[in-house]
């Protein structure tokens, strides 16, 4: 971890994905050192095409799984490629073949884990491809980012490490998690209490009520001095509240509502169908007083 933290200062990659990208890799070669020398041979290789931390990430991932299988398949190759990685050039200078000849050489999984790691161990030599990559990206913003990003990052948990901050903060975690344990004993027992003594329970409700007396009847005498000056208002509204509520209340019960307006409107047609005859017949007796008169 130590070397990984000086690496992750001088390098555009960051503490926490460098640390993670050798975590990866040393599930293949069992050597920490030996991941992280491989890593920093891949990501001179990046840094020379001038990439960072998310090209790293993928391409770790894809190392693994040619590790794990012991050999690079095309798709693994091509993932160096998208990368931005000169891959089939360097290839093509490791093995002297090119074209079909060289993809098929890849095809039959002749490209060995090994083979790619010593590769790119070599075009890190001096005279090699990303010889110093490191070092003449060093002024890039995309490496000074990060450098400045681990830089703070790992000088803060250090602080925090050393001022002993972190042990402080975990004796207040202990402390809180026993208070909290402590009291969740005391609260137990009080509660089954209260539970089987309902009269003292009530007590200590009566007791609250009682003492928010004062403020509630201060509240009722401001809300009636203000009733007073809103009344015209409050009225018109209760009147608009109260319509709202009567068509709320139709069109929650409209089964009952319908129901209700048929024996309404069955009544009505009843009277007025009993006045009509009344009428009628009073007309019909008229009508025969003059007949026998005439």
């Amino acid at each position: 971890m130590e070397r990984i933290k000086e690496e992750a200062k001088r390098t555009p990659f960051e503490f926490p994905g460098l640390s993670s990208a050798v975590q990866l890799l040393s599930s293949v070669t069992k050597d920490g050192d030996k991941s992280i020398d491989i890593i920093l041979d891949i990501g001179e290789a990046l840094a020379a095409m001038g990439k960072g931390q998310a090209e790293l990430d993928r391409i770790v991932v894809n190392l693994q799984q040619v590790g794990a299988i012991g050999y690079a398949s095309m798709i693994d190759i091509k993932q160096f490629a998208y990368a931005g990685i000169p891959i089939f050039e360097m290839l093509q200078e490791q093995t002297g073949l090119s074209g079909e000849a060289l993809a098929n050489f890849i095809s039959e999984g002749k490209v060995s884990f090994e083979m790619l790691t010593t590769m790119f161990d070599k075009a890190n030599d001096e005279g090699g491809k990303f010889f110093n990559a490191y070092q003449n990206q060093s002024g890039t913003l995309t490496q000074s980012w990060s450098n400045m990003k681990d830089a703070i990052s790992l000088a803060s948990a250090e602080f925090v490490k050393q001022s002993g901050i972190m042990d402080l903060a975990k004796e207040a975690m202990d402390r809180i998690i026993s208070a909290m344990d402590q009291l969740s004993k005391i609260i137990k027992p009080v509660i089954e209490f209260l539970k089987e003594n309902e009269i003292v329970l009530y007590a200590i409700a009566g007791a609250l009520f009682a003492a928010c007396i004062p403020a509630l009847w201060g509240l009722v005498a401001a809300f009636a001095a203000g009733a007073i000056a809103l009344a015209p208002w409050l009225f018109g509204g209760a009147l608009i509240g109260g319509l709202i509520a009567g068509i709320v209340s139709i069109v929650k019960n409209w089964d009952e509502t319908k129901e209700s307006l048929k024996f309404i409107w069955e009544v009505i047609k009843g009277i007025w169908k009993s006045g009509v005859d009344w009428v009628k017949d009073q007309i019909d007796k008229l009508i025969g007083f003059f007949d026998n008169l005439i």
